[in-house]
């Protein structure tokens, strides 16, 4: 199995479909791995685990990942998908962990989902 920062760096960074990524505990939000230092703020991880746990606030409630409100498109039990302006988050969640990409103007938001969709699934294989 590959390093938690080995998925972050080349898995989902290295790919060029995301920006930033990291990962983070799905139990308590606590960051695991990130491309740069910061990318979560003190609390937001703890609020994807709820949107996560009532996906159906997604729409309502956004997401906020940086201390930037993002718009939520899509939530379920295994992921969510949020929007402000041409960027834009995808986030997976496996049993154990969180997986959160960044995308930008120019990244394709479908490459993107499925990037941290992947991530996600590997992970799950690994037993994370």
């Amino acid at each position: 199995m590959a390093t938690l920062q080995e998925y972050v760096d080349k898995d989902l960074v290295g790919t060029n479909n995301v920006r930033r990524a990291a990962i983070i505990r799905a139990d308590d939000g606590g960051t695991l791995a990130e491309s740069d230092g910061g990318l979560l703020r003190d609390g937001e991880g703890a609020d994807i685990i709820a949107l996560f746990r009532d996906p159906s606030e997604v729409r309502a409630k956004g997401v906020v990942v940086g201390g930037e409100q993002f718009a939520g498109v899509k939530g379920d039990e295994k992921s969510i998908c949020a929007t402000k302006g041409a960027d834009g988050i995808a986030i997976a969640r496996t049993d154990r962990s969180i997986i959160i990409g960044f995308y930008q103007e120019g990244e394709a938001p479908c490459d993107a989902l499925l990037t941290v969709g992947n991530v996600a699934d590997s992970l799950r294989e690994d037993g994370y």
